[in-house]
Protein backbone atom coordinates (compact mmCIF):
# COMPACT_ATOMS: atom_id res chain seq x y z
CA UNK A 1 0.00 0.00 0.00
CA UNK A 2 1.09 3.62 -0.95
CA UNK A 3 1.82 6.35 1.99
CA UNK A 4 -1.25 7.90 2.53
CA UNK A 5 -3.60 5.36 1.30
CA UNK A 6 -6.11 3.62 3.98
CA UNK A 7 -7.19 0.00 3.87
CA UNK A 8 -8.96 -1.57 6.42
CA UNK A 9 -8.06 -5.08 7.67
CA UNK A 10 -9.49 -8.01 9.44
CA UNK A 11 -8.93 -9.15 13.18
CA UNK A 12 -5.78 -10.46 13.30
CA UNK A 13 -4.16 -8.50 10.67
CA UNK A 14 -1.82 -5.27 11.02
CA UNK A 15 -3.51 -2.55 12.08
CA UNK A 16 -3.57 0.55 9.69
CA UNK A 17 -0.10 1.85 8.91
CA UNK A 18 -0.08 5.31 7.16
CA UNK A 19 -3.34 6.74 6.70
CA UNK A 20 -4.61 9.93 6.52
CA UNK A 21 -7.27 9.90 8.92
CA UNK A 22 -8.31 7.21 11.00
CA UNK A 23 -12.17 6.90 13.20
CA UNK A 24 -12.48 5.74 16.70
CA UNK A 25 -15.24 5.10 18.82
CA UNK A 26 -14.14 5.90 22.16
CA UNK A 27 -15.32 5.88 25.49
CA UNK A 28 -15.85 9.68 25.74
CA UNK A 29 -17.53 9.81 22.59
CA UNK A 30 -20.13 7.40 22.48
CA UNK A 31 -21.56 6.46 19.19
CA UNK A 32 -20.09 9.62 16.99
CA UNK A 33 -16.65 8.39 17.15
CA UNK A 34 -14.39 10.98 16.64
CA UNK A 35 -11.70 11.80 13.56
CA UNK A 36 -8.15 12.19 14.66
CA UNK A 37 -4.77 12.46 11.99
CA UNK A 38 -2.30 11.01 14.41
CA UNK A 39 -1.93 8.57 16.61
CA UNK A 40 0.11 8.56 19.97
CA UNK A 41 0.74 11.63 22.17
CA UNK A 42 -2.40 14.54 22.14
CA UNK A 43 -2.73 17.79 20.93
CA UNK A 44 -4.49 20.52 20.57
CA UNK A 45 -4.98 21.63 16.99
CA UNK A 46 -7.78 24.36 17.71
CA UNK A 47 -7.32 26.88 20.81
CA UNK A 48 -10.09 28.87 22.76
CA UNK A 49 -10.80 32.04 21.18
CA UNK A 50 -11.18 35.09 23.91
CA UNK A 51 -14.73 36.62 23.62
CA UNK A 52 -16.59 39.88 24.65
CA UNK A 53 -20.20 39.24 24.76
CA UNK A 54 -23.43 41.38 26.95
CA UNK A 55 -24.03 40.21 30.42
CA UNK A 56 -26.98 37.56 30.74
CA UNK A 57 -25.82 36.13 27.35
CA UNK A 58 -24.23 32.71 27.38
CA UNK A 59 -20.73 31.86 26.08
CA UNK A 60 -19.19 28.85 24.64
CA UNK A 61 -15.72 27.71 24.42
CA UNK A 62 -13.93 25.13 22.54
CA UNK A 63 -11.07 22.91 21.74
CA UNK A 64 -10.11 20.21 19.08
CA UNK A 65 -7.41 17.71 20.03
CA UNK A 66 -5.41 14.86 18.19
CA UNK A 67 -3.40 11.85 19.20
CA UNK A 68 -5.17 8.49 19.89
CA UNK A 69 -8.46 9.17 21.46
CA UNK A 70 -10.17 8.61 23.99
CA UNK A 71 -10.00 12.62 25.19
CA UNK A 72 -10.18 13.63 28.67
CA UNK A 73 -11.16 17.32 28.59
CA UNK A 74 -10.57 19.28 31.71
CA UNK A 75 -11.88 23.02 31.58
CA UNK A 76 -10.37 26.03 33.85
CA UNK A 77 -11.11 28.90 35.09
CA UNK A 78 -8.21 31.33 36.11
CA UNK A 79 -6.39 28.06 36.50
CA UNK A 80 -8.68 26.37 38.71
CA UNK A 81 -10.80 23.17 37.55
CA UNK A 82 -14.48 23.95 36.66
CA UNK A 83 -16.68 21.14 38.07
CA UNK A 84 -18.68 18.78 35.43
CA UNK A 85 -16.85 20.99 32.46
CA UNK A 86 -15.27 17.49 30.87
CA UNK A 87 -16.09 18.02 27.66
CA UNK A 88 -14.68 19.45 23.87
CA UNK A 89 -16.63 22.56 24.42
CA UNK A 90 -17.48 24.69 27.74
CA UNK A 91 -20.52 27.22 28.32
CA UNK A 92 -21.59 29.22 30.35
CA UNK A 93 -25.38 29.96 29.97
CA UNK A 94 -26.13 33.28 31.49
CA UNK A 95 -22.80 35.61 31.95
CA UNK A 96 -22.30 37.95 34.89
CA UNK A 97 -20.08 40.56 35.93
CA UNK A 98 -18.17 38.16 37.83
CA UNK A 99 -17.46 36.41 35.21
CA UNK A 100 -15.40 39.54 33.42
CA UNK A 101 -11.83 39.29 32.94
CA UNK A 102 -11.86 35.10 33.43
CA UNK A 103 -8.77 33.51 31.67
CA UNK A 104 -10.24 30.18 30.74
CA UNK A 105 -8.28 27.01 29.13
CA UNK A 106 -8.24 23.31 28.99
CA UNK A 107 -5.99 20.63 29.37
CA UNK A 108 -7.21 17.46 27.20
CA UNK A 109 -5.14 13.97 27.81
CA UNK A 110 -5.40 10.55 26.46
CA UNK A 111 -3.44 7.42 27.52
CA UNK A 112 -0.19 8.84 26.06
CA UNK A 113 -0.12 12.37 27.45
CA UNK A 114 -1.70 15.61 28.65
CA UNK A 115 -1.85 19.18 26.87
CA UNK A 116 -3.45 22.28 27.77
CA UNK A 117 -5.07 25.05 25.81
CA UNK A 118 -3.73 28.60 25.48
CA UNK A 119 -5.72 30.75 27.51
CA UNK A 120 -8.92 32.35 26.22
CA UNK A 121 -10.22 35.78 28.01
CA UNK A 122 -13.84 36.51 28.57
CA UNK A 123 -14.68 40.00 28.70
CA UNK A 124 -18.89 40.75 29.80
CA UNK A 125 -20.13 44.34 29.27
CA UNK A 126 -22.63 44.92 31.70
CA UNK A 127 -24.93 47.85 30.45
CA UNK A 128 -25.91 50.41 32.81
CA UNK A 129 -29.48 51.20 33.10
CA UNK A 130 -30.72 55.08 32.35
CA UNK A 131 -30.34 57.16 34.99
CA UNK A 132 -33.66 59.45 35.52
CA UNK A 133 -32.16 62.98 35.52
CA UNK A 134 -36.12 64.72 36.77
CA UNK A 135 -39.71 64.21 36.61
CA UNK A 136 -41.73 67.31 35.60
CA UNK A 137 -45.39 67.08 36.48
CA UNK A 138 -48.23 69.12 33.99
CA UNK A 139 -50.15 71.19 35.65
CA UNK A 140 -53.00 68.81 36.02
CA UNK A 141 -50.98 66.51 37.72
CA UNK A 142 -52.33 63.86 35.21
CA UNK A 143 -49.13 63.53 33.24
CA UNK A 144 -45.30 63.06 34.14
CA UNK A 145 -42.69 64.14 32.01
CA UNK A 146 -39.74 62.34 32.79
CA UNK A 147 -35.91 62.85 31.60
CA UNK A 148 -32.99 60.04 31.64
CA UNK A 149 -29.30 60.49 30.68
CA UNK A 150 -29.98 58.42 27.50
CA UNK A 151 -32.36 56.85 25.00
CA UNK A 152 -34.77 54.89 26.24
CA UNK A 153 -37.65 52.42 24.73
CA UNK A 154 -41.01 53.58 26.12
CA UNK A 155 -41.81 50.01 27.75
CA UNK A 156 -38.67 50.17 29.21
CA UNK A 157 -38.88 53.28 31.17
CA UNK A 158 -42.10 52.35 32.43
CA UNK A 159 -40.43 49.85 34.40
CA UNK A 160 -38.29 50.32 37.54
CA UNK A 161 -36.07 47.32 37.70
CA UNK A 162 -34.56 48.83 34.34
CA UNK A 163 -34.17 52.44 35.02
CA UNK A 164 -31.97 54.15 38.30
CA UNK A 165 -33.39 57.26 40.23
CA UNK A 166 -30.53 59.65 41.45
CA UNK A 167 -30.39 58.72 45.01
Amino acid sequence: MAPGECAAFANGQEPIGQCLYAVALSRQSGERGELFMNLGAVSIVSQPVSQTVIGGNPVTFGVRADGTPGYKYQWRRNGQAIAGANGPSYTIPVTLATDDGAVISCAVANEFSSAVSASATLTVNIPTPPVLLSATPDATLKKVTLKFDKRVEVASAQNPATTASPA
